[in-house]
């Protein structure tokens, strides 16, 4: 595969997009007020701001932000406004305790919901139910590593009214010997469900269905499904 950079000869921006004066035209037709860019490496998205910056954007408008951080936008302001986890924890060699470590922060520390505890993710190879457990809180830096070849769920369950638990409970129906769950307060829960395999180039989501939201790099193999 033969591969351009951007450089002073060929002035592409990536493979596969448009050249500088390309992007140019398109700033200048469009004639923003604030500019951020978005996608690709770090020497990317500062050689798009210095584009954009060229073509008469003052630069304390532009924006070059990091994975994670936080773009406020209202009536009369944009402004960068802290951010959020946005660490890569699926990979071969991290824990199983960074997993619910990232999970139990965004629930709990960062949006003050309850984390439940009853129900974990674990994992799945071969049957559906296997170890390890996968709870949804934890220590970063404790629990097994995770290795190449794994595949692991992921299905934190998360509370409205804050609480961590949940209570089971049945129906008066023989022909119902379901268990279902209910929160204590009465508050609203919700469970998400994905099933994740390591893989020496990161996490693919064996579970995501399109539309991709981005996230294309993780299944490069679906569409060979389609066939």
């Amino acid at each position: 595969v033969e591969v351009f950079v951007n450089n002073a000869e060929n002035e592409i921006h990536t493979s596969g997009h448009g050249n500088q004066e390309e992007l140019k035209l398109m700033i200048r037709l469009i004639d923003p007020e604030y500019f951020m860019p978005i996608h690709g490496e770090y020497r990317m998205l500062k050689a798009h701001q210095d584009l954009a910056i060229d073509c008469d954007i003052p630069k304390e408008k532009t924006f070059l932000l990091a994975n994670g951080d936080v773009l406020a936008l209202g009536k009369d302001y944009v402004k960068k406004a802290g951010n959020i986890t946005a660490d890569d924890i699926y990979v071969d060699g991290n824990r199983i305790g960074d997993i619910g470590a990232a999970i139990q922060h965004w629930v709990e520390d960062e949006n003050h919901y309850g984390d439940v505890r009853e129900l974990i993710g674990h994992g799945i190879q071969p049957s559906i139910h296997e170890d390890p457990e996968v709870p949804h809180w934890g220590k970063a830096g404790h629990g097994i590593r995770l290795r190449e070849g794994m595949t692991i769920t992921c299905e934190p369950m998360v509370e409205a009214g804050g609480d961590w638990h949940i209570d089971q409970r049945t129906v008066d129906d023989p022909n119902d010997d379901w268990v279902y769950y209910a929160t204590p307060d009465g508050s609203n829960a919700a469970q998400f469900e994905h099933t994740f395999a390591i893989t020496k180039d990161g996490p693919k989501i064996l579970t995501l269905q399109r539309p991709y939201d981005g996230l294309e790099k993780y299944i490069p193999h679906f569409d060979e499904m389609d066939d």
